[in-house]
This record gives C-alpha cells, structure tokens and sequence, in this order.
C-alpha cells in the first residue's frame, strides 16, 4: 500500500510538517488565557496600559490566524511553504509566552482577595497588605488553640509567596 505518490515522499512529508507547524493549535493553546485575561480586565477600570497590551495581543492573533489559512491556502494549492510555516511555528510560540506574561503584568491578584477576614476572635484588614502581614493578620484572629499550627504552615510554605500583593 502506498501512501501518495510514489517518488514524492519528501515533498509530501514537507507538507505535512508545514501544516503541523502552521495549525492552530500553536497559537490557540492559550486562548482560554486571553479570553479570561478579557474577562478579568472587565470588571476593573482599563487604562491606557491595558488597552494597548489587549490590542496588540488580539492584533497578533489575528494575524497568526491569517498566516495560519494562508499557509493552509498554498498546501490546498499542492504548494509547500516551509519557510512560513515555520514562521508561523516561531511566531506562534512567541505570542503563548507573552499572551501568559501580558496576563502576569495586568493583572493583579490584590482584586480577587478579601479585603476583611471576619471571625469570632476579630476582623482582620488585609488592604494594601503583603502577603506576609495578610498571613499574620490572619493567624491573630484564628481560633487561639489553631495559631500555632497555622504560624508553622505558614513559614513551612511562606516560600511559594515570593511576590508582594
């Protein structure tokens, strides 16, 4: 059984890496992340900053997809165009890595936690503090016989917080 045509190997597993490389799921890997990143920036005031990191990243999907139906367009044609689907491979993996570190950059975790923690013991303000001063206002308003266990996990696992909020 033959696959193809005999004597066009080479050019028919060109194609098929060319279509591998130019599909999109490079670049569509991450769309859930723009689409939540959207949502996200919804529910606060956008600012100028935002606005030019969202239309740029909705810009270079766009045109990834463009690039992704032209390639597609040249293998329907039976043309093999390595070198842009490799482009749009290499462009591809660019735009994963900055749709994740444009989410990093705009939005803040501060929003989706509490402000106050509220227990029998106390109320604890968490504003404008870093994680560090959330845990320890935290721990002083827990049950008094859950504090020291708390204070252990907490400096156990402190580490994972590097970054102030």
């Amino acid at each position: 059984m033959v696959v193809g045509e005999i004597g066009n190997g080479w050019k028919q597993s060109m194609a098929e890496l060319a279509y591998e490389r130019s599909g999109p799921k490079r670049f569509l890997s991450t769309f859930p992340l723009l689409i939540e990143l959207i949502r996200v920036l919804q529910q606060v005031e956008l600012n100028e900053r935002h606005t030019i990191a969202l239309g740029g990243l909705v810009t270079r999907l766009i045109t990834l997809r463009e690039m992704s139906l032209g390639v597609a367009g040249l293998l329907e044609k039976g043309i093999t165009p390595e070198v842009t689907a490799a482009l749009v491979k290499d462009l591809g993996t660019q735009f994963e890595r900055e749709i994740a570190e444009v989410a990093r950059t705009l939005v803040s975790v501060s929003p989706l936690l509490p402000s106050r923690f509220v227990t029998e013991y106390g109320v604890a303000d968490l504003r404008n503090k870093s994680m560090q001063d959330r845990a320890e206002a935290i721990i002083q308003v827990a049950a008094p016989s859950f504090r020291s266990e708390l204070e252990a996990a907490w400096h156990e696992h402190k580490s994972l917080w590097k970054w102030k909020i």
